[in-house]
C-alpha cells in the first residue's frame, strides 16, 4: 500500500516545447522590432535624398559663368545658383539667366534694366529710362573710352523704344564688351530661367592650352576664396 501511495504521489514529467508559430526559435521580437526601424528610417532618409534632389531640379540650378559680359559684377569662371523663376517678372536691375535668343542651347546672364511700359534710350554711353538717367550698377564698367555713332552699331547710341508687355531689355555690366538687347532686341519673359541668388565657386580660368594636370595642380592658387559665398 505504502508503494502504491508514493506512486500516486509522484507528478507526470513535462517537457516544454516552443509553440509552432512558424517563426525561428533563434529570432527574438526585439531584434526583429530593430530590424524593422532600421528599414523604416533608411526609406525616410531615402525619401529626403530623392526629394532633396527634387527641390533643386526644380527649383534651384547652378551655372557657370561663360563670358566677361558681367565683369565686374560676376567673373569668368564662377559658378552661381540661379533660383528658378515660375510667374514672377523680372524687375528693373535685377540679374537674370535666359535661354539665349540666338541659340536657345545656351544660357546666359544680364541685368534687366528695363520692363514693359518703360521707355529705354542710350545717349552716348548714358542710359536713359522713361527720360532719367539710370544710375551704373556698383560694379559695371566701361573699358573704351570712344562713342561709337548710332550709325556705326548700337553699343552707345540707341534710339528711344517703349519695352512692350511680355518683353524686358538687358543688359551685360560690362557695358563695351557685351552683346544684349542693344544688339539682338529685347529679351522674351518667358525665356527668362530664372535669378542668380549667390556665387558658390569662383575661380581663374587656368592659361590657354593647359592639361589637365596643370589645371588640377593650379586650381588652390587659382580659386577667389573671398567671393565664394557672396549674394547678388
Amino acid at each position: 500500500m505504502a508503494a502504491k501511495r508514493k506512486a500516486a504521489k509522484r507528478s507526470p514529467r513535462r517537457t516544454s516545447r516552443a509553440p509552432a508559430t512558424g517563426r525561428s526559435p533563434n529570432r527574438s521580437p526585439s531584434r526583429s522590432f530593430g530590424a524593422s526601424r532600421r528599414r523604416h528610417r533608411l526609406l525616410i532618409l531615402l525619401a529626403v535624398v530623392v526629394g532633396s534632389a527634387a527641390v533643386h531640379a526644380w527649383f534651384l540650378q547652378g551655372y557657370t559663368i561663360p563670358s566677361r559680359s558681367m565683369e565686374d559684377t560676376l567673373l569668368l569662371g564662377e559658378c552661381v545658383l540661379v533660383e528658378k523663376m515660375s510667374s514672377a517678372v523680372p524687375q528693373s536691375g535685377e540679374i537674370v539667366v535666359f535661354q539665349s535668343p540666338e541659340d536657345s542651347e545656351r544660357a546666359y546672364i544680364k541685368r534687366c534694366v528695363a520692363v514693359a511700359g518703360q521707355q529705354i534710350e542710350i545717349r552716348d554711353k548714358v542710359i536713359l529710362v522713361d527720360g532719367d538717367r539710370l544710375p551704373d550698377p556698383r560694379f559695371s564698367k566701361y573699358l573704351d573710352a570712344r562713342i561709337v555713332p548710332a550709325a556705326r552699331g548700337p553699343r552707345d547710341n540707341l534710339a528711344p523704344q517703349t519695352v512692350p508687355a511680355g518683353q524686358v531689355f538687358v543688359m551685360g555690366d560690362n557695358r563695351d564688351n557685351s552683346r544684349d538687347s542693344r544688339h539682338w532686341g529685347l529679351l522674351a519673359t518667358d525665356a527668362v530661367i530664372g535669378r542668380p541668388v549667390f556665387i558658390y565657386f569662383s575661380a581663374e580660368p587656368p592659361a590657354e592650352g593647359a592639361g589637365l594636370l596643370q589645371r588640377l595642380t593650379t586650381l588652390p592658387g587659382r580659386i577667389r576664396w573671398g567671393r565664394i559665398g557672396a549674394g547678388l
